[in-house]
């Protein structure tokens, strides 16, 4: 049941929601294929079913962008594992654990100097520094949005935005030198949206992100400007929209 994948540089780690839940290494070779990373899989030990609940299974998996380090987010758990990684791409035998500063941690991405972002789907943003040995230390803990359902996180021109599934609205955060989080809105609505926006995506350069609106069957699309607000500048829609099948996922260049 995998559920996330996590590039940096030729280092990818998959999470496998099933059961326990499980992360696995592989690295690009220079032919661009995938090769297993000996002896990098690991449990997360959390006992569930073959298909669990969805709160019940892990979030995400992501690499630290220095592939010291690989993260996941365990939802209804309330920890961020740790598993610090060798030189050549191998986890620790077992995960460093944090209770996550805010309920049902979700979204994982990082800022520029590599400190962890974190969305929480009980509405807020989290942010915190990761040591060299695996521990986390709390910068800004639980910065509230007052919208439900955070799903999804991305960081476009040094802004912070997540989605919000239960509000259909986007949150935008700001981040000062520190790593502290702030509003950009003090009422946590920085966009509205389509209904049901289970993910977003940012282009390379962050002049524009893109809301998976999986409840309308939709795209909704963004211009990021320069003090973090966004303009509505269009849509995609005819998509297949949410009734258990409908699409999630999206990336963009």
């Amino acid at each position: 049941m995998p559920t996330s994948v996590s590039v940096v540089k030729d280092l990818v780690y998959v999470l496998d929601a099933a059961n326990d839940g499980k992360i696995t290494g592989f690295s690009i070779n220079r032919s661009d294929r995938l090769v297993h990373i000996s002896d990098s899989t690991r449990s997360l030990g959390l006992s569930n079913p073959a298909n669990p609940n969805f709160l019940q299974s892990p979030a995400q998996v992501a690499v630290t962008p220095d592939a010291r380090a690989v993260i996941v987010a365990t939802k209804s758990n309330g920890v961020l594992d740790v598993f610090t990684l060798d030189r050549h791409g191998s986890p620790s035998a077992t995960p460093i654990p944090t209770q996550s500063a805010g309920a049902v941690p979700f979204a994982l991405s990082f800022d520029k100097v590599g400190r962890l972002l974190v969305g929480e789907a009980s509405g807020g943003e989290s942010s915190y520094r990761v040591q060299r040995d695996g521990e986390l230390t709390t910068i800004s803990a639980h910065v509230a949005n007052g919208q439900a359902a955070l799903c999804w996180s991305v960081i476009a021109k040094g802004f912070i935005y997540v989605a919000n599934a239960g509000s259909n609205t986007i949150t935008g955060y700001s981040e000062n030198g520190r790593g502290q989080l702030a509003l950009l809105n003090s009422s946590g609505v920085t966009a509205t949206t389509d209904a049901g926006p289970v993910d977003l995506a940012a282009t390379l350069n962050g002049r524009f992100i893109y809301q998976l609106a999986t409840g309308a069957g939709a795209i909704d699309e963004f211009k990021v400007n320069d003090d973090g607000s966004l303009t509505r500048i269009g849509a995609i829609t005819g998509l297949t929209p949410d009734n258990g099948t409908g699409y999630e996922g999206i990336a963009a260049s």
